[in-house]
């Protein structure tokens, strides 16, 4: 049996020539030194998780997306508040609009409007207030 050199692949037994039965187990050597070097300092793979119902990459949470309920429930919101910013006067909507989604700042707004910038921010504020009561906030 000198010179001959066996590797199993499953449950069979192969037999391999000297440079691929060393390289082969060289490699095996490699992944347990590894793994040692990893346990001993404490890192843990997802991998190491997995059983046969669940992978354990599957743990890793997207922490940019956001779960369905939470999307679901700032649609509902959006909806609601784009139907209860219809309801507004056009002049309260126009406000809102210019502060709010075009990102106008109230002094600048105030200006294009042609009013003091402290009348609109009572303005906003009791637009705000009005928004609150609908919302039940």
């Amino acid at each position: 049996m000198k010179g001959q050199y066996f590797i199993r692949i499953e449950n069979e037994v192969v037999e391999v020539s000297q440079e691929i039965y060393e390289t082969y187990y060289s490699m095996g050597r490699r992944e347990k030194y590894l793994e040692e070097r990893d346990y001993s300092h404490k890192l843990l793979y997802y991998s190491a998780l997995d059983t046969p119902d669940l992978v354990g990459e599957e743990l890793i949470t997207d922490s940019d997306s956001q779960a369905i309920e939470d999307q679901i429930i700032q649609n509902m919101v959006s909806e609601e508040l784009h139907i209860v910013l219809d309801q507004l006067k056009k002049r309260d909507r126009e406000i809102i609009n210019e502060l709010f989604f075009c990102g106008l700042t109230e002094r600048k707004l105030a200006s294009k409007l042609g009013i003091k910038q402290q009348t609109l921010n009572e303005r906003k504020n009791r637009i705000l207030k009005d928004l609150k009561k609908v919302f039940k906030i």
